[in-house]
């Protein structure tokens, strides 16, 4: 009976996704919002550099971005996920690096 009801709301109906142009300002606004932190990311640039830069990236980010919702196309290393676990008790650290399927 589950998998009947779950065929009957999920599988028939499909979603059309509506792609909404992300503009320069969209860009420079997220950066401005974000927090400071002392950390990196995978590209060792921190977030005061990047918000110190924030007028200058924004033209070029959108662009990149649009583009790749348009054709389908995602940088390979979007498609990763760096997974962090966090434990109750001591000082256990283990970092995961999850592909993409």
């Amino acid at each position: 009976m589950a998998r009947q009801l779950l065929k009957g709301s999920y599988l028939d109906k499909t979603t059309v996704m509506k792609i909404i142009p992300v503009t320069d300002v969209d860009i420079i606004n997220i950066i401005q919002s974000s927090k400071l932190k002392n950390s990196s990311g995978y590209d060792n640039i921190f977030s005061s550099i990047i918000r110190y830069c924030a007028y200058d990236m924004g033209k070029p980010l959108s662009n990149l971005y649009n583009s790749s919702l348009l054709s389908d196309i995602y940088p390979e290393r979007f498609k990763y996920s760096e997974v962090r676990h966090i434990y109750k008790t001591g000082g256990k650290t283990k970092m995961t690096i999850c592909k993409p399927m």
